[in-house]
């Protein structure tokens, strides 16, 4: 008897074991918590921690919807990534995928303070301006496309500057005439159809033309 009550005494210790291991693996690759400092979604891990379109992608699609989107959609969202420095996992701010990703990230706390910084013009933190992030991938995008708007990054910073970017504005939207919410939009559509869109990129004429 006293055998048979150790032997039910070490099973029993060994049960216990067993479940303190599997809890607090079920916890593994839980870093998202959209606290700045401490989120790396938007990176692939298994590659070192170097972020990826897909990842960041997915992840502001995600976290910045309806009137916070920044995209499009997830396909536009791929093709102007393509364009952008990755620089690194650990950028918070700079005109890179590694800030934007860290801003999508935090998105999933404040939408509202981090959808702009994570989107392709930077909302002031991820690169010098909104019109440096803008005209970067417009020339990037369109130059060299008949009927572009500009023939170069002079020129397009020169008339970005004297636009009306308003902040009440969505970030993107072809209905917003007279503003940059209007030409981002064109500048993202035209990452996709650049004889369409390449001519599109001022508020001065085109679609987007202040009424």
């Amino acid at each position: 008897m006293k055998h048979s009550h150790l032997m039910c005494l070490a099973a029993s210790a060994f049960a216990l074991f067993a479940v303190g291991c599997s809890s607090s693996s079920s916890d593994a690759g839980t870093t998202d918590t959209g606290t700045p400092g401490t989120d790396t979604a938007g990176t692939d891990t298994a590659g070192g921690g170097t972020p990826t379109c897909d990842a960041y992608c997915s992840l502001i699609t995600k976290n910045c919807a309806a009137d916070n989107a920044q995209y499009i959609d997830n396909d536009t969202c791929l093709k102007m990534c393509a364009k952008m420095d990755v620089g690194k996992a650990a950028d918070t701010t700079g005109d890179t995928l590694g800030c934007r990703s860290y801003h999508a990230g935090a998105a999933s706390g404040d939408a509202k303070l981090h959808c702009p910084h994570a989107g392709p013009y930077g909302g002031g933190m991820c690169g010098a301006s909104r019109c440096d992030d803008f005209c970067k991938l417009a020339i990037s995008i369109c130059g060299g496309v008949s009927g572009a708007t500009f023939a170069d990054n002079a020129a397009c910073l020169t008339e970005c500057k004297s636009e009306n970017a308003d902040p009440t504005k969505k970030e993107i939207d072809s209905s917003a005439v007279g503003f940059t919410a209007c030409t981002q939009y064109h500048l993202e559509a035209a990452s996709k159809d650049t004889a369409t869109h390449c001519g599109h990129l001022s508020t001065k004429a085109g679609p987007c033309k202040a009424p």
